[in-house]
């Protein structure tokens, strides 16, 4: 089962509060049903059995859709929020890919595979260009782009994260999820982040989320140790310095310690002798 985000604000929007119920309905449909790339293949009938509409009329559809309003006259205006497209015989939601894959300003990161897919199935469209021009496609390092002919067409799959030491475990991660896949790992390390994977398929946590806890967790325990390394360490080198009857005293006082934190470790014969 794939996962998309949805936008939590749509009911306190003034377009969609203007649709008929049965608009709304269609739109939510189409949200959760179209491609990868916001397209939607025009179906009436299988539609109306899916929705359980006895008539759609599309066109009154797109026009309630793409109708708003201006912010400070409240007057009425016509945008592009549902087009047309492949000689009328599909729907683009115009918008479906900045929200859904878009983090930040800075718009999509054209070589994560996923987000390749997309991209050929806007070329496969023929939208493509138009998607650039009229600004609802927005790329980094847009000179990388051409790489996308090497790219088998159309949405790539799930990407899977396989379970080195057992093959059979794998972790599904949906498209949306994958910037933060590669973000996780660019921060936490590759080691860290399957590590994080394989634990989570043992504890059948299918989710990001859990693997970033894990990453974060693992990262704050490397930095304890390695504190505690480096405290030893200093030790070790104040411990060159002293004197034979300074080591003694140092030796009898981190016993003491020890004792006293319920901590006893194996200590050298020569660090508990008698001297």
């Amino acid at each position: 089962m794939s996962k998309r985000f949805i936008d939590t604000s749509l009911w306190d929007s003034s377009w969609f509060l203007d649709l008929s119920p049965e608009h709304k309905n269609l739109w939510q449909y189409l949200e959760r049903n179209c491609d990868c790339a916001g397209i939607w293949e025009i179906d009436i009938p299988q539609l109306k059995r899916k929705i359980g509409y006895k008539e759609i009329n599309l066109a009154s559809f797109i026009t309630g859709v793409n109708r708003d309003y201006d912010k400070l006259s409240g007057g009425s205006i016509i945008v592009s929020r549902i087009k047309l497209i492949c000689n009328d015989t599909k729907l683009w939601l115009t918008e479906f890919i900045s929200f859904q894959y878009e983090k930040g300003k800075n718009g999509i990161n054209p070589n994560i595979p996923a987000i390749i897919g997309v991209l050929n199935r806007l070329k496969d469209s023929g939208i493509y260009d138009l998607a650039i021009t009229l600004g609802f496609l927005r790329i980094q390092n847009s000179s990388k782009t051409e790489t996308i002919t090497t790219i088998p067409k159309g949405c790539q799959p799930l990407a899977r994260v396989k379970d080195k030491d057992n093959d059979s475990s794998t972790i599904n991660i949906s498209l949306f999820e994958s910037q933060l896949k590669t973000e996780l790992i660019t921060q936490y390390g590759q080691p860290a982040f399957d590590y994080a994977v394989r634990e989570a398929v043992k504890h059948n946590k299918n989710n990001l989320a859990y693997i970033e806890g894990i990453c974060k967790k693992r990262k704050e325990k490397e930095s304890v140790k390695a504190s505690l390394e480096e405290s030893k360490q200093k030790k070790r080198e104040l411990y060159k310095d002293l004197t034979p009857e300074e080591r003694k005293s140092w030796s009898n006082l981190h016993l003491f310690d020890l004792a006293q934190s319920k901590k006893l470790e194996y200590l050298p014969p020569k660090e508990i002798g008698s001297g």
